[in-house]
């Protein structure tokens, strides 16, 4: 790896780190619980990035390094990155309220400990120390093999998503999501197909260079730059005001005339709960609520009632 390569990893992570920041405080005020597992998603892949830098820093200059301490970044490097895919894969569970919650958490958990713990079995890794090579053995195979398992899933479940009535925010957002493990995926399994081919991996060797994955990253990481600086930069004003015999007519609480108000602008359900900050679950309710004091069945009946009111 090429000192500039070296650069553009600094970069990236930098950037991570801002990303980080804004999609934190857009979540707070978003009150959305779930992005918390998107976040950390993307923390952990910051610091598998931020390894990885540093990795191939010590690789650059060999003459300065041990042997042990460029050892111990592929020792680290391995957990944090299945960590940032459990994240990535509870998110879409929770976002997407996926029936068997509790089962598919569970089976996730086994299979990412798998792809964890198969690197640390007894003689999965051979090392020799004169000739700095790494051989991995058959348990490190069943490990990626496992990660893999997970990549696939996240595509797989991403995809399902994407049929899915969202704002357009929100499709974008799962696109960039869906096509970051779409990458991921087909990296690894090149990186499979390498390891089979050959299980070795020679220290000093030169072969390392940008990985299509930090690409994606950095994308996906605009991405989320700008969907949760939309939840900061939100225009803050209060919604038109229903008419107030509309409201008294039938009786609707200071919330419901808001959605009314949003309603009557045309914005979905979704778009609504992100201009109030509240889930979509609770903007459902209230726009349910409306319709049985209303007696309306529709937006559009709901609309002409509140001209009638005003006549």
């Amino acid at each position: 790896m090429s000192h500039g390569a070296i650069l553009l990893y600094a970069a990236a992570v930098i950037l991570g780190f801002v990303t980080i920041s804004i999609s934190v405080l857009g979540t707070i005020r978003s009150h959305i619980g779930t992005y918390w597992f998107l976040i950390g998603f993307y923390a952990f892949f910051t610091l598998d990035i931020t390894v990885e830098l540093i990795r191939d820093y010590l690789l650059l200059n060999q003459a300065y390094s041990s042997f042990q301490t460029i050892y111990a970044t592929f020792a680290v490097g391995i957990p944090i990155d299945s960590i940032a895919l459990l994240a990535a894969i509870l998110y879409l569970h929770h976002s997407l309220e996926v029936k068997h919650l509790g089962s598919r958490n569970w089976a996730v958990l086994l299979v990412s400990a798998w792809a964890i713990g198969g690197y640390f079995v007894p003689g999965a890794v051979s090392v020799d120390v004169t000739k700095l090579i790494f051989r991995f053995n058959l348990s490190v195979l069943l490990a990626q093999m496992a990660y893999l398992l997970m990549l696939l899933y996240i595509v797989v479940v991403g995809f399902a998503s994407l049929r899915r009535d969202r704002t357009r925010r929100e499709q974008v957002l799962y696109s960039a999501f869906v096509l970051f493990g779409l990458i991921g995926f087909a990296e690894t399994m090149f990186s499979v197909a390498a390891l089979l081919k050959d299980p070795t991996f020679i220290i000093g060797r030169g072969d390392f260079s940008l990985s299509a994955s930090a690409v994606a990253y950095v994308l996906f990481g605009l991405v989320m730059i700008y969907f949760f600086g939309a939840f900061l930069l939100n225009d803050a004003r209060p919604a038109p005001e229903v008419a107030d015999t509309f409201a008294a007519r039938f009786g609707l609480s200071p919330r419901e005339q808001e959605v009314v108000a949003l309603l009557n602008r045309g914005m979905s359900n979704r778009e609504i709960a992100e201009k109030l900050f509240v889930s979509l679950a609770t903007i459902k309710t209230h726009v349910h609520n409306v319709y049985e004091k209303t007696g309306a069945a529709s937006r559009f009946e709901l609309f002409h009632l509140q001209g009638d009111s005003s006549g």
